[in-house]
């Protein structure tokens, strides 16, 4: 925001220099320094100059008085450099933005009187012309720019203050500069952002889109089309046919910083982790020799290769897993010295396969199905050799032991490009299928690496999982697979329903004394339903990926249209009369006081069965919980992954630390309230599981038959 008047203040400008990837050449632009914003931002115009790669962002945009400014804008990385000291060079991420404001200073600044103090080169000679800004930097880097010496120029207003970049010609404060005379006889003139109505119009008609059945997938993007033209030029096989492939960069690796030190104290926090818990060390080690004996991990030549990524690692345990009891998560998002991550870097790619919306649909419409798990399906495509510097950790069996540096061989999850590389390799397969049945099989009903397909008769099943196993085993992609057996409860035995049933008695309580002696019409009545039920489908159950950057849970209406369920938030209208209220605003009314009751059971309930009912495992890094608060509007979780914990002198952590999409918080450990396992007890329908590494078995409804099974 700026002020424009008889009197203006003058905001600090300064000329730098951008580095272009694209001509390894660097290019002036005019800066405008601002501590107020909590970023920066390039225009978008300056961006394409300099042919910057462009990133996606889910970060939203504000003004004063929350006035939104952009949805979602993109986002760059820039490095810029000071045009006195070419040893400054600093990296600062960007969003673009069509204008940043108008042009500083907003009308010409008579100098002819003023004493320039001598050998001050100044940051921006044209201070006192108006002109266009390329670049504002933020509050993010801004103290480490601006020192505190101060020379005034025997002026009534300005002063010169020190600064990397070069002295900086600002406004002397003046308390009474907007209160003299002239200022309040003299019109006062706001220039800031604003969304137009077409802005609005795009934000009301995605909101719209959610609701809609998912349409064909898209043409690509730009940026897609190169990941794809990418994988498609670097990509071989060898003579086992096991796919190599190389990490889509959208730049050099040479502009990441030290990540070695962070990642070693990352390593060292898990060791006192293995000091505490012996289990988990023994498991971790188990882990990491079978990654050494499959050959997904070698012992690299040198300790740092430059240029180089080391990747942070820990541990997730889940003791209730029939399969994989310990997860090692990999951070490829943890920023080097430079403020970059090797996520940063790389292209993410489109999604080739098919929405789990479709996927479930056509899965019901069979009378026989197969389901099926590629095992280790990221870690069975190797990464090309020199790529593999950019996938290396740090190890040792024991502390009395130097660290190692290791290599890991193969995709790595965790890494932006991981989901890409993996599913475009085994669509790939489908692609060399001479079968058009069996190719769209495996390019249409594969979720990453779980297959959800079937058929109307035994015989073509059995010809599909035969055929299907024999493409996927030539790109060497095991792929173990177990039948469904459905179980149906009998009727009138809703005692038979355990979990799900207690939810329907809960939401009949509330919805009971929200109504009272309310008179509603029967739409009124139906639209409050269906407002239920959408708050109830929303809840949270379980983690939908391990990743420490997801916090996205799985709902009840991920199984429904294949994502979670949203609103958009509305006023509250607790503290009105309700005799003052016209009808929506009374429907809206008590949706919000179920809302309100019904959410703070359903917590206590998490609580209660993660924390006082059984001993259950404490809060662990990486977790994903739900942070306990009041006053949130319906539908509306917030969602977060354990950070940090802070033990007491005995050892319980009772304290946490908190990551989440809108940053970090330190909360109670009673305000946090952590979601069930995806292997926990209480989420199966009492459904069998067989081996992870069994050979293809379906069995029938009926038991005993050791046939096909009906659906």
């Amino acid at each position: 925001m700026t002020v424009s008047h008889s009197d203006q203040v003058l905001l600090p400008t300064a000329y730098v220099d951008i580095y272009s990837p694209a001509t390894d050449n660097y290019v002036t632009a005019r800066a405008f320094l601002d501590c107020g914003s909590m970023t920066s931002i390039v225009t978008k115009d300056y961006k394409q100059k300099l042919q910057l790669a462009p990133l996606p962002s889910d970060k939203n945009l504000f003004g004063l008085s929350d006035v939104p400014i952009a949805n979602s804008p993109e986002r760059c990385f820039v490095q810029i450099r000071s045009k006195h000291d070419q040893n400054i060079k600093f990296d600062i991420a960007c969003l673009a933005l069509d204008k940043i404001n108008s042009s500083l200073p907003l009308k010409p600044i008579d100098i002819t009187n003023i004493k320039w103090p001598r050998n001050k080169k100044l940051a921006d000679p044209q201070f006192n012309r108006p002109g266009p800004v390329d670049i504002l930097i933020g509050g993010d880097v801004f103290w480490t720019l601006v020192g505190g010496e101060q020379i005034d120029l025997g002026h009534d207003s300005l002063v010169l203050r020190k600064s990397k970049l070069g002295w900086l010609v600002v406004s002397k404060y003046n308390p009474f500069l907007m209160f003299n005379d002239r200022s309040l006889n003299s019109p006062l003139q706001c220039n800031h952002l604003y969304t137009t109505n077409e802005d609005l119009d795009d934000s009301l008609t995605k909101f719209w889109k959610l609701e809609q059945v998912p349409q064909p997938s898209q043409p690509f993007t730009d940026l897609e089309a190169e990941c794809e033209q990418h994988f498609v030029t670097h990509t071989y096989r060898d003579d086992n046919g096991r796919f190599h492939v190389r990490l889509p960069l959208i730049t050099e690796p040479d502009c990441l910083g030290d990540s070695y030190r962070f990642a070693k104290k990352r390593f060292y926090a898990l060791e006192k982790r293995f000091k505490r818990n012996p289990e988990l060390k023994s498991a971790y080690e188990q882990f990491i020799n079978e990654y050494a004996e499959l050959g997904h991990l070698s012992v690299s030549d040198s300790d740092i290769p430059d240029p180089s990524f080391f990747v942070p690692h820990h541990a997730v345990q889940r003791p209730s897993s029939e399969s994989t009891k310990l997860r090692v998560v990999y951070n490829g998002s943890a920023p080097t010295t430079s403020g970059y991550s090797i996520n940063n870097l790389q292209m993410v790619g489109p999604t080739i396969q098919d929405s789990l919306f479709n996927i479930l649909l056509r899965f019901r419409t069979y009378k026989y199905v197969l389901t099926g798990d590629i095992a280790k399906m990221y870690r069975q495509v190797m990464v090309q050799e020199c790529d593999r510097d950019l996938q290396l950790i740090l190890w040792r069996s024991n502390e009395t032991e130097p660290l190692k540096t290791l290599r890991l061989n193969t995709v790595t999850y965790g890494y932006s490009s991981a989901s890409f590389l993996s599913t475009r390799c085994l669509w790939q397969l489908g692609e060399e299928c001479t079968d058009e049945k069996i190719k769209t099989i495996i390019q249409n009903d594969f979720l990453v690496d779980d297959l959800l397909t079937g058929s109307d008769t035994k015989e073509e099943l059995r010809y599909i999982k035969d055929s299907v196993e024999r493409a996927l085993a030539a790109g060497c992609f095991p792929l173990p697979n177990e039948g469904i057996k459905f179980k149906f409860q009998p009727a009138y035995s809703a005692h038979f329903g355990g979990l799900w049933e207690s939810g329907v008695k809960s939401a009949k309580f509330h919805l009971k004394r929200i109504l009272g002696n309310a008179h509603l019409t029967y739409e009124e009545l139906a639209t409050l339903f269906n407002q239920v039920e959408s708050i109830l489908n929303s809840r949270p159950l379980c983690p939908l990926s391990s990743s420490p950057n997801d916090f996205q849970p799985l709902t009840p209406g991920h199984f429904l249209i294949g994502r979670a369920l949203t609103s958009l938030p509305s006023p509250t209208l607790a503290d009105l009369n309700p005799n003052r209220l016209d009808r929506f605003q009374r429907l809206e009314a008590l949706r919000q006081h179920f809302w309100r009751r019904w959410q703070m059971e359903y917590i206590c309930e998490l609580q209660q069965r993660a924390k006082w009912r059984v001993p259950g495992r404490p809060l662990q890094l990486g977790d994903l919980v739900l942070l306990k608060e009041e006053n949130t509007p319906p539908m509306h979780w917030r969602l977060g992954r354990i950070a940090k914990l802070f033990p007491g002198a005995d050892g319980i952590a009772r304290v946490a630390e908190i990551a989440t999409a809108t940053g970090t918080f330190k909360r109670g450990v009673r305000y946090l309230c952590p979601l069930l396992d995806e292997d926990h007890q209480s989420l199966k329908a009492d459904a069998s599981k067989g081996p992870q590494d069994v050979a293809a078995a379906t069995t029938e409804e009926e038991a005993g038959t050791g046939d096909l099974q009906t659906c």
